[in-house]
């Protein structure tokens, strides 16, 4: 099952794929995809809504603490696909109002279209940079470090990466620039099960104040079902369990849903924690009094599936012709020997279906609700399907 993730930073762990399922109703070649739309908590403490365009573009996540919007990330793509730009509108405090805009992140990229460059702004004017990060990577491909420079404060960082024989990440270091040479002052470390490529542990540690030397800051314990996350366990220091994760996934004959759970540039593993292949449904979470648990809320997984494309073959498709698209009161196909016309909405439902003899249809869609729509058409050259958008 192929995960749709925007993280560029530290995770780079290898993710499986799959196929998808299909209905009834849905056309036989069709893609279908599940968007992530809705993380909702029992209490409301902690809410997200994602937001896709009407390309299925994901361009926008809200966050709210206890029912109040506290957070708006808004992305902007080049024509490439790329992302370049997110602002963040945010309000701070128990009695803040609604989100101002705060902070603007821009991001370039290099010629093999990799992350290059990260640079901050922030209000009043966004137009002097705050702090500039570089992406630097190794010939194989891999991020080998980030080099991050306060503009304000002077503060010149590395974050280093290590790496295992499987190719997966095995240590991140922070390190800060002390005369000509950069000092280690925090690092993570992954350990995983021989052979797997999720890991069981992740380490914190972090330079004492008191001392000079390492200590454990916090510990992360994963279990797994399969490739999905099934636990999560916080510790303080070395043996102090503070809360756990438990996750409750789908794993039904639909279990190879083609799931897209975006994230933006900022965030890191934390936000899904790792394994997010099967279809998450909901997640318990607890805290810890000794090893006794106190239940505090669930968060529930909501999704929205679309038929996103078909795959058809390139002679048939050239060989039929729908139009206009964008269409508003009709749809035209043409073609030889027309057979059968159907259309499908964005959920995979049949909304009309034409048996005809003829070489030009024109298909009346007024009374439709707007949105992407596919046209499947069933002619002398065979099956293809066509996206059309109705507006």
């Amino acid at each position: 099952m192929k995960k749709t993730f925007t993280l560029l930073l530290t995770l780079v762990a290898s993710y499986c794929l799959g196929t998808a399922q299909h209905t009834k109703n849905t056309p036989r070649e069709a893609t279908e995809k599940y968007f992530l739309t809705s993380i909702v908590s029992s209490d409301n403490f902690e809410d997200f809504h994602f937001r896709y365009d009407e390309n299925n573009q994901f361009f926008a996540r809200d966050r709210f603490l206890n029912g109040q919007r506290n957070t708006t990330d808004s992305l902007f793509y080049n024509d490439k696909g790329q992302l370049v730009r997110m602002d963040r509108w945010a309000s701070f405090g128990s009695t803040a109002g609604e989100p101002i805009f705060e902070i603007r992140f821009q991001y370039e990229y290099d010629q093999d279209g990799r992350l290059s460059k990260r640079t901050l702004f922030m209000r009043p004017t966004f137009q002097t940079p705050t702090t500039i990060t570089t992406f630097h990577y190794r010939p194989d491909g891999k991020l080998d470090y980030s080099n991050e420079i306060s503009e304000i404060i002077g503060l010149d960082s590395k974050t280093v990466y290590s790496y295992n024989e499987n190719g997966t990440i095995s240590k991140s270091s922070l390190q800060e620039k002390s005369g000509d040479a950069y000092v280690e002052k925090a690092f993570t470390q992954f350990d995983y099960p021989e052979g797997k490529l999720l890991p069981s542990e992740i380490l914190y540690s972090v330079i004492s104040a008191s001392t000079g030397k390492f200590k454990i800051l916090k510990i992360d314990k994963y279990t797994y079902l399969g490739n999905s996350t099934l636990s999560y366990i916080a510790v303080n220091g070395v043996d102090t369990k503070v809360y756990r994760i438990d996750y409750n996934l789908k794993n039904t004959e639909e279990e190879n849903r083609d799931i897209v759970a975006p994230l933006t540039p900022e965030d890191d593993y934390t936000f899904y924690r790792h394994g997010f292949d099967g279809d998450r449904i909901s997640e318990k979470y607890s805290s810890y009094q000794g090893d006794a648990t106190t239940y505090i809320r669930d968060k529930t997984y909501t999704y929205e599936k679309k038929v996103l494309a078909i795959e058809t073959p390139e002679s048939v498709k050239t060989s039929i012709k729908v139009y206009p698209n964008p269409a508003t009161e009709g749809v035209f196909i043409e073609g030889g020997d027309l057979k059968q016309i159907s259309l499908f909405n964005a959920k995979g439902e049949m909304v009309r279906n034409l048996f005809v003899e003829a070489d030009l249809v024109n298909m009346g869609v007024a009374s439709l609700p707007r949105g992407t729509y596919f046209v499947q058409v069933k002619s002398a050259s065979g099956v293809a399907s066509y996206p059309v958008l109705l507006r």
